[in-house]
């Protein structure tokens, strides 16, 4: 058995070996860790800023599952979330974030990814009802609905 596997094996076999050996670590490079992971975050703003959005999420959606296991919409919501880059597709707000669909339901969209787009809830509230496809050509396009 060559080394890589070994360890592979070793690593799977004993995993509270390795949690408590990585600890003992940490504690006493405390200093180098946290040096990295500033580093990090300085030359990646835009990947820190989506991370703490999608843990934000996902500590408010704990509690909220069905049968074990999280809903469609909010599995959707964290894909559509990355897909648009955590931020409203209309203002570019980053805050209060919603799913909004593209072409409503009520005049006949349908709840599928590709008909789903984040929203800020301001930009939700003046939509409501529109056509959001509509909506952003006013903006964009500065075209009267």
């Amino acid at each position: 058995m060559d080394k890589k596997k070994y360890f592979a094996l070793y690593r799977k076999n004993n995993p509270e070996k390795i949690r408590e050996s990585r600890r003992r670590y940490y504690l006493k490079n405390k200093k180098v860790y946290r040096d990295r992971v500033r580093k990090w975050q300085k030359e990646n703003p835009e990947k820190v800023r989506l991370y703490r959005q999608i843990s934000k999420l996902r500590r408010k959606q704990d509690g909220k599952k069905e049968n074990g296991r999280k809903n469609s919409t909010q599995r959707w919501f964290m894909k559509i979330l990355k897909r648009d880059g955590a931020k409203c597709r209309q203002c570019g707000a980053v805050k209060k974030l919603t799913l909004e669909h593209i072409k409503p339901k009520c005049v006949g969209g349908k709840n599928s990814f590709e008909n789903l787009i984040i929203l800020c809830l301001s930009c939700n509230v003046k939509n409501y009802r529109k056509l959001v496809k509509e909506a952003l050509e006013f903006y964009f396009e500065n075209k009267k609905v």
